[in-house]
């Protein structure tokens, strides 16, 4: 899996910031991850992966997919491994591909997706960290950040890998279709 160092040294090299086989220096790489966590908290805060519900917690709590908790201090809120679904053959399905739960508690925020086998931070990364959603296109993913991040470098961007950047970027947001997304196919 690739770290977030990975994909913020990828996305440098993309810009022509470094070389191609050069490494960033500590203050490139820092620049690169605050991209990297903005470029997330964008998607957090615009609601990419779907329409956020506003929850307050008072009392332990079970997340629902797509839910933004406000949670009193002491309350654990627990994200859920399998979701209550009338549509599904026994009733019970894994959460939603993409799905979000953001969480605020104590001034700390946190905001997990679902990301094909389970809920993976966005918020608060460190270079050594396991990329979210790097697994979907480790190129796609540092040719978006390269584009969305590097100011005045990213004129070096070719057109193939702002195509890469679309196609990431296009693959995870959200489109309109309910909340949540469905991976069953409808048929009418």
């Amino acid at each position: 899996m690739a770290t977030c160092r990975d994909i913020v040294t990828r996305a440098l090299r993309l810009s022509g910031v470094i070389r191609l086989s050069a490494m960033p220096t500590a203050s490139e790489a820092d620049y690169g991850m605050e991209g990297l966590q903005s470029l997330f908290s964008e998607f957090v805060n615009a609601e990419a992966f779907g329409e956020m519900t506003d929850k307050r917690a008072t009392a332990d709590y079970t997340a629902g997919e797509n839910e933004r908790i406000t949670a009193s201090a002491g309350v654990t809120v627990t994200l859920p491994t399998t979701i209550e679904d009338e549509d599904a053959d026994d009733g019970i399905r894994t959460p939603h591909d993409l799905a979000m739960i953001e969480v605020l508690q104590d001034g700390v925020r946190s905001a997990k997706v679902y990301d094909r086998d389970g809920w993976v931070e966005l918020l608060g990364l460190s270079l050594g960290n396991t990329c979210p959603l790097a697994h979907r296109g480790e190129h796609g993913l540092a040719a978006l950040l390269a584009l969305e991040t590097m100011g005045p470098f990213a004129a070096n961007v070719s057109q193939a890998d702002i195509m890469a950047a679309r196609r990431f970027k296009g693959q995870l947001l959200y489109r309109g279709q309910g909340k949540g997304r469905s991976l069953a196919a409808v048929y009418y």
